[in-house]
């Protein structure tokens, strides 16, 4: 009994905490960027799959990697601003040059996002994004595939 009451006040005191984070990140200055926003932005349709899908659909494996039998994961970092456009494109973890550059490509081509919310407000949101390179993937094939039938499923759910 002792166990679950003190489990409930820790959830308590974590969501009392979480509502501060957001108040005390955020800036007057109207191009700060934050990181807890009431509402994400949303890529094309608000699907989960679509972002992922859309990346893995446009990266192209760089022929010096698959000459190199090279895989990996890049982790990225980038800037949605209050239009929703990408920017501030950066590798916080890198594989290799031409794995990281990909990556910074490839997300320089992202169509708008709707922006992140605060309020009544677009703000600008840092957004972290793995990108795995397998060379044993058929050039990521299997996973547009698995990426396209999720989409599908949860679109026709969406309609229904």
């Amino acid at each position: 009994m002792f166990v679950a009451h003190e489990l409930g006040l820790q959830l308590l005191l974590m969501l009392a905490i979480l509502p501060i984070a957001s108040l005390y990140s955020q800036k007057n200055d109207e191009y700060a960027t934050i990181t807890i926003v009431e509402q994400m932005p949303i890529f094309k349709n608000g699907n989960s799959e679509d972002f992922p899908l859309w990346l893995y659909t446009n990266l192209k494996y760089p022929q010096s990697a698959i000459n190199d039998s090279i895989s990996g994961k890049v982790i990225a970092r980038f800037k949605i601003d209050t239009l929703g456009m990408v920017s501030e494109i950066e590798i916080v973890r890198g594989v290799r040059d031409d794995l990281d550059q990909e990556s910074i490509r490839v997300l320089s081509t992202s169509p708008n996002w709707i922006p992140a919310r605060q309020g009544h407000r677009s703000v600008s949101i840092s957004y972290s994004v793995p990108i795995i390179f397998d060379i044993n993937d058929q050039f990521f094939i299997k996973r547009i595939k698995s990426l396209s039938k999720n989409a599908r499923k949860s679109k026709k759910a969406h309609n229904h």
